[in-house]
């Protein structure tokens, strides 16, 4: 049984290798998918071997439980399939009271029904999903925008953090890989001006799996994306000319009317006192060096307000290097350290040589980063969560930090010589 997976997945492996062969990258492809399916692997041994306890071992342990019952009945598993888990199964495991959770779990189930509930195989499955979304949107990226290569490179297969925390057997393994494949179907759409059918589909399924995992995920993303689409169709088709901003700033209004009717937690009178609840549940689990402090107010709609600038910062660059504590916190605080310093200098290189346009595309992803990087920091502070949750817009900003960066092309040529 495992034999035959390692061969499946080595035959994957080899099929994407083969489709890539006039790639300009195509030498970082092997040490890049080892990588992602290495990190995959070190992942569960952390989970199993040094906590001891979170949630992938408590995906594990209830799609385990379904596939292994002795009165497994295939008439059932499809009903926990199609309308959910029965009372019966959430007593038993209570993490399939929560939706998102059992969405991931049902995905499990299916990959432990075919590997013999093999929680490491699984991880590899998942992590080479991770890996071809990274892949394929690398691949796009450098097809339309050459200069990109490096920064890509870095953001999308070799920064640590972002690798390891789209790995193995969490669900952000598949949102990122639904992130991926959405953005580069639209960075071709875009660039080709051709619609297809099958890449709409596709991209609709993709929508719909990342809203059942992480549901304010997509919605920022359509918030988003949804305009730019919209915004190329309208010029493709019609072939007028419009100011993307007012075009962006009517869209968000009406695509985020019809957010907050598609879920009770994006209405104006739930959303801020989610993010306060939140914020509070985060810090209270948080022993002290592990989470980002704000300054606290009475009212929770301005302390968050008043918390943007900080967790703008703390979205994008904490840890730092001297914050957080244990060995993982101190390894990311270096990378983010790091990170922190090409981000003065792209400015300053932004400052010194005038750059003035930015694209509706460049506009788009930024929202996207701002708001998912303010958002996700202030209602989860913790370190080690916030760098999970950064999985979902942090290669995005590493490639824009790095793109024309003056350090980065010094290294570069340093190593050239």
């Amino acid at each position: 049984m495992v034999f035959l997976h390692v061969i499946i997945i080595a035959a994957i492996i080899w099929g994407i290798f083969t489709r890539s062969h006039e790639s300009p990258v195509k030498i970082h492809f092997f040490p890049a998918v080892l990588l992602r399916l290495s990190a995959g692997i070190i992942l569960g041994m952390i989970y199993f071997y040094y906590y001891g306890a979170g949630d992938s071992l408590v995906f594990d342990t209830a799609a385990r439980g379904i596939i292994n019952s002795n009165d497994f009945q295939v008439t059932e598993y499809l009903h926990f399939l199609i309308k959910g888990p029965s009372s019966t199964l959430i007593k038993s495991f209570p993490v399939l009271n929560e939706p998102r959770s059992t969405f991931l779990i049902k995905i499990i189930s299916f990959f432990y029904l075919t590997t013999g509930s093999n929680y490491w195989l699984t991880g590899l499955y998942f992590s080479l999903l991770s890996f071809i979304g990274s892949w394929k949107l690398l691949s796009t990226i450098i097809k339309y925008n050459p200069g990109m290569k490096w920064p890509a490179l870095v953001g999308l297969l070799y920064t640590p953090a972002f690798v390891f925390w789209t790995s193995g057997v969490l669900k952000e393994s598949i949102a990122w890989f639904c992130i991926a494949l959405t953005v580069g179907f639209y960075l071709d759409f875009s660039n080709n001006r051709m619609i297809s059918i099958g890449r709409s589909l596709m991209t609709l399924i993709l929508i719909y799996i990342l809203w059942q995992l992480k549901y304010y995920y997509a919605a920022v993303l359509i918030l988003f994306l949804g305009p730019l689409w919209l915004y190329r169709f309208l010029q493709i088709k019609i072939r007028i000319s419009l100011d993307y901003i007012i075009f962006l700033i009517g869209s968000i209004i009406v695509i985020g009317t019809i957010l907050a009717f598609l879920h009770p937690n994006f209405s104006p009178a739930r959303i801020f006192s989610l993010i306060s609840e939140n914020h509070e549940m985060m810090l209270e689990r948080s022993a002290q060096g592990h989470a980002i402090r704000f300054p606290s107010f009475d009212h929770p709609g301005l302390e968050f307000i008043i918390n943007i600038p900080l967790s703008l910062m703390g979205g994008l660059f904490m840890p730092l290097a001297w914050q957080g504590i244990g060995l993982f916190a101190r390894i990311t605080g270096f990378f983010n350290t790091l990170l922190l310093a090409f981000f003065f200098v792209k400015l300053v290189a932004l400052y010194k040589y005038r750059y003035r346009s930015i694209s509706a595309t460049g506009i788009s992803l930024a929202l996207y980063i701002i708001i998912l990087a303010v958002l996700l920091t202030y209602t989860s502070p913790n370190f080690g969560t916030l760098e999970r949750y950064k999985t979902s817009y942090i290669a995005f900003f590493t490639i824009w930090v790095l793109y024309e960066n003056p350090l980065l092309q010094r290294t570069l040529s340093y190593f050239k010589h």
